[in-house]
């Protein structure tokens, strides 16, 4: 692990969402570092924030990570 989440999604416009799409899949691919992705949401840094809170990563964890589906059945 060089380089940290925190570390891709410094910099850059930030009006772009950048890396984070990657940053997923680091995540997916990696369990380990989900801990990491969860201490950046109250990083110090706001634009750091808000990619890391408008990445689809939420969508991902839950399919993936907890092996649950996202649609769910109403009878």
């Amino acid at each position: 692990m060089d380089t940290t989440i925190r570390d891709a999604l410094v910099g850059g416009d930030p009006h772009l969402l950048g890396r984070t799409e990657e940053l997923v899949l680091w995540v997916l691919n990696d369990q380990a570092r989900l801990p990491e992705l969860f201490e950046i949401l109250f990083d110090a840094n706001e634009i750091v924030r808000m990619r890391v809170y408008t990445m689809p990563w939420k969508k991902w964890l839950v399919s993936d990570l907890m092996g649950l589906s996202l649609t769910s059945k109403v009878s």
